[in-house]
């Protein structure tokens, strides 16, 4: 093993030089994981409201197996389905790894009410998220947009003639 790395190392160096240690990228995904204990207890969520966006809703964490999610909409409890098969109004699944939910196409545009245990979050790093693909391949991430946006905004009274500022910047232009 220490061979197999030592010549990855080697070759890495005669790639890209003594500057190879700068071409990787140390961008880690963090995982906040509480233990479910009294030192470090999960959160309870409790009668949050979110709204169904493309049949789907992100939770703010990682809900609890044991305590499950349960969801209110007008008075009506919703049933959570583990059986794989389609959903039907009034339904919905979780994932417990991501803590997103899944509803029927039917209900998109609904607000409705979640209690649930939070285990932790995911964060995940700008240059790991894709915005754009083609054919499978990553053409363009959410580091590369925010890298390339605005690094200035200004308020003014008037519109920016087109010499004024520099380029990514944003003007905002308020009345009097």
């Amino acid at each position: 093993m220490c061979f197999t790395f030592t010549y990855a190392v080697s070759a890495l160096y005669l790639i890209f030089g003594g500057d190879y240690l700068s071409q990787i990228s140390y961008d880690n995904i963090i995982i906040k994981k509480r233990a479910g204990t009294l030192e470090d207890p999960y959160i309870h969520y409790e009668n949050c409201q979110y709204k169904i966006i493309e049949n789907k809703i992100l939770l703010n964490e990682i809900p609890d197996r044991f305590y499950k999610v349960n969801i209110e909409c007008d008075g009506i409890i919703w049933n959570e389905i583990f059986e794989d098969r389609g959903l039907e109004n009034n339904e919905f699944k979780t994932d417990y790894i991501n803590g997103v939910l899944t509803f029927h196409p039917d209900m998109n545009g609904l607000t409705v009410y979640i209690d649930f245990w939070g285990t932790g979050v995911i964060f995940f790093p700008a240059t790991r998220i894709w915005t754009i693909s083609e054919g499978g391949n990553v053409v363009q991430t959410l580091d590369e947009i925010m890298t390339t946006s605005a690094k200035l905004i200004t308020f003014h009274p008037e519109e920016p003639y087109i010499d004024d500022g520099k380029d990514g910047d944003i003007w905002y232009v308020y009345k009097k």
